[in-house]
Order: C-alpha cells, then structure tokens, then sequence
C-alpha cells in the first residue's frame, strides 16, 4: 500500500526529526533512552561554564590568584568558550536541517510484503526489509524503523502508525516496539 504524504511538517516534527537524527547512535544502542533536547543541554552547558569561572573568579579573590587558580580560571573559559561554540553550531545546523526538511514537497509512505520505504520529493527512496527491521520505537511526532544490519533509520509521521502496525500483525510479523 502507498501512501501519498502533501501535507507540510510543522515546527514540532523537524524539531523532533533533528533530534532524532542527531541522537541516532544513542537510540539504536538503548531503544528506550528518553529523547534529550539539545537546546536545553546547550544552555545547561553554558550555564555549568559560568558556574565554574564565577566560582573560580570568587576562589582567585578571596583565596588569592596562584598557579592553581590561574589554571582552573583558564580552563573554565575554555569550557564556556566551547559551550557557547557547541550552542552556536548547533542552531546553524538546524537552521540549514529545518531549510532542507521543509524543501520536501511530498513523500511517500510505502509498505507492502517486502519491507516499508519512505521516498522523498519523488527522487529518492529508502526501503527497509521486513526481516531486517531491529526495533520500531514511537516519540511524539514520529515512530521510527530502524533496521537491524546498519543505523539506517525511517522517520515515519505518527498519524500513520496504526496503518502499518495493523498491516505488521494481519502479516504475523515479530517486530519489537519501543
């Protein structure tokens, strides 16, 4: 069965798609991690960075500025300079993910006896194998096929599930869900 997809994503599904996408690796080795907002692990960072270097500056004051002080000082800056680098190249890469995503005029949604596949813009298509499927896991806006032989990973919007988990149980086939 094919499914024709025309609608535009909204704001929520390529933030998750970027966050999905980002964090692969993780969820394919641990299919029930939560999924982190990176926004807020940025801003976490910046905020550890300039915890150390105002309590750093308050040890230099009050304990006097030595070698070790000095170091610590140092070092706390370079932590918040990465921080705040982590934060800048995180927003750009979005910003460039979120351009391409919502380029996509239509995709489409196919699965049938031998796998499920997912085409885009009707140029290019990813296909997984019933039989090589390692686990679906569900998040808020999408459920995900990831396939068991390499991190290859089908994003799939969640208002389609019950389609194709229904289509997996009238086939008997064994899929763990997350």
């Amino acid at each position: 069965m094919t499914i024709e997809i025309t609608e535009k994503p909204n704001e929520a599904q390529v933030k998750e798609a970027y966050e999905i996408s980002i964090q692969r690796n993780k969820i394919y080795a641990s299919p029930n991690m939560k999924l982190k907002n990176q926004d807020k692990q940025a801003i976490l960072n910046i905020l550890y960075g300039v915890a150390l270097l105002v309590i750093t500056c308050l040890l230099g004051v009050f304990m006097g500025f030595d070698t070790m002080t000095t170091i610590a000082f140092t070092l706390s800056g370079v932590v918040l300079i990465f921080a705040i680098l982590w934060l800048v190249l995180y927003k750009k890469s979005f910003s460039k993910f979120r351009e391409a995503y919502l380029a996509m005029e239509k995709s489409s949604l196919t699965y049938d006896e031998d796998g499920v596949e997912v085409g885009m813009n009707g140029t290019s298509t990813v296909r997984i194998p019933w039989k090589k499927v390692k686990f679906i896991r569900t998040f808020d806006e999408f459920f995900v096929v990831f396939e068991d032989t390499t991190i290859n990973a089908l994003l799939i919007p969640v208002k389609y599930k019950d389609q194709i988990v229904n289509y997996m149980k009238e086939q008997e086939l064994n899929i763990t869900m997350y």
